[in-house]
């Protein structure tokens, strides 16, 4: 193994990213970059922002084996937030059946990822040596993985393509508006939250935003004075004097000139309305709100991230709404996971085999919300240290199978009448709607014209979720 493999397997990069982070200013990490890595320092341009700068120095003690320097370094800069990280810096790392002798591992050797074409490794039993390879952390810690809610910045994977869209929009010469659509638990929130935490991972001039997330099912957010209050503070928060005064909460003429306060500043305001639903079934609440806002939108006075399980244009219809609020919006569906995602997922938290991919495969698909449980309890059987991936299959089925049967029963006839074609594998004679087929794949209820994962596909076929 290679000095630079050894390293990047090692530890956990988003994690010494964060650390980095929390622990320094700008200027402080110029100064501890001048001081311990000038080789590093060197390549600081003007301009250039904090977290470029911090990538720089990860990837330098990346490809040098430095990261060992690097936390020892932090430590001592800063030893109450290397605290709060030490924990989870290094990997989990579970011990490969090359590096101990046989009788302490029983591990599948040959490759197998993909599930649909052999359930061998449902079989046998799985076992586990008690060697674990970690300074900081083995895997019988707690779990990294989140079963329910948005998952935190340091542990959302993939959406590169959407991100990338959204920074185009964002950062094109007018402000532009996306609506992000997606089913239930697909990972909308997880991605706004994301974006409102993490802008500069993939914006460009990121600081000339002010980011603001409003999460449209609080109680607070049903009503326009409230949700004016809620949006004051975070403003307060971000720029640092209050925008308009709390008795003006509401007013939509003080919103507009701290919109153009802002903008003399050289200041944004990006709004990521998380269950836009809540809003637009308010229409005598909202409707004026949503008009003003897609005003300021047009001109490019501000812009919105949406998040919603039904396009804009439909909820705005249904919700009996007068203004086209919708109409400068550009939609992007959010779909499953790819497979490079969502195993990055599992492989960056401890060492997986290709027995483990598959069974996460058969379960989740890529669908990011399984991934999250089948991998949670990967790790909870590795913690026994012997399973059966057949007898973990049909335990995690009877948690899995409440929330795939709440996805089916909230399709349309027509779209049910799809997927179980596709599930009876018929779809080649019967020639479904290509236009809901082309919908179902967008939307990752299927996969390559197949239900997105082996489980939903039995689920489908056992007819008992009508």
């Amino acid at each position: 193994m290679t000095a630079h493999s050894s390293s990047h397997d090692k530890f956990n990069t988003p994690t010494i990213r964060k650390l980095l982070t929390e622990a320094f200013s700008d200027e402080d990490f110029n100064i501890f970059c001048y001081d311990y890595f000038p080789d590093v320092h060197k390549k600081f341009s003007t301009g250039m922002d904090f977290q470029s700068k911090i990538q720089r120095l990860i990837v330098y003690c990346d490809s040098n084996n430095l990261f060992d320097k690097l936390l020892m370094l932090v430590k001592g800069e800063n030893p109450d937030k290397y605290a709060v990280f030490s924990s989870s810096l290094i990997k989990a790392y579970r011990v490969k059946s090359s590096e101990v002798p046989s009788e302490d591992l029983d591990i599948e050797s040959s490759p197998q990822t993909d599930s649909t074409k052999s359930n061998d490794i449902f079989e046998k039993p799985h076992t586990i040596s008690n060697k674990i390879f970690s300074s900081s952390k083995s895997i019988l810690g707690d779990s990294p993985f989140i079963c329910g809610g948005a998952v935190p910045p340091d542990l959302f994977y993939g959406r590169e393509a959407t991100l990338r869209l959204i920074a185009r929009r964002i950062g094109a010469r007018s402000l532009q508006s996306i609506s992000i659509v997606g089913e239930r638990r697909i990972g909308k929130s997880s991605l706004l939250n994301y974006i409102v935490t993490r802008p500069e991972h993939f914006l460009p001039q990121s600081q000339q935003y002010v980011f603001i997330y409003l999460d449209l099912m609080k109680g607070y957010c049903h009503t326009r004075p409230n949700l004016f209050r809620a949006i004051r503070r975070e403003l307060q928060k971000a720029l640092g004097w209050e925008p308009w005064l709390a008795e003006q909460d509401g007013d939509l003429g003080a919103f507009d000139f701290a919109l153009e306060d802002m903008l003399d500043q050289g200041k944004s305001l990006i709004l990521c309305l998380d269950q836009m639903e809540n809003l637009t079934k308010r229409p005598h609440e909202f409707d004026e709100i949503l008009e003003d806002w897609r005003a300021n939108g047009q001109m490019s006075q501000m812009a919105m991230i949406t998040s919603s399980t039904h396009p804009l244009a439909d909820l705005c219809a249904s919700g009996g709404l007068i203004s086209p609020f919708y109409n400068i919006f550009i939609q992007e569906t959010l779909g499953l996971l790819t497979n490079s995602e969502w195993q990055a997922l599992l492989s960056d938290q401890f060492e997986v085999t290709n027995d483990d991919l598959a069974f996460v495969d058969r379960v989740a698909g890529g669908h990011p919300f399984f991934t999250q449980m089948a991998a949670d309890a990967l790790w909870s059987a590795y913690q026994n240290g012997i399973f059966n991936y057949n007898e973990l299959y049909e335990d995690l089925l009877n948690q899995i199978e409440p929330h795939m049967a709440s996805m089916w029963r909230s399709l349309s006839q027509i779209e049910q009448s799809t997927l179980r074609e596709a599930a009876l594998g018929r779809t080649a004679r019967t020639k479904p709607d290509q236009r809901t087929l082309n919908s179902l794949n967008e939307r990752g209820l299927l996969r390559d014209n197949h239900p997105f994962s082996l489980a939903f596909a039995e689920g489908i076929r056992s007819g008992r979720w009508s």
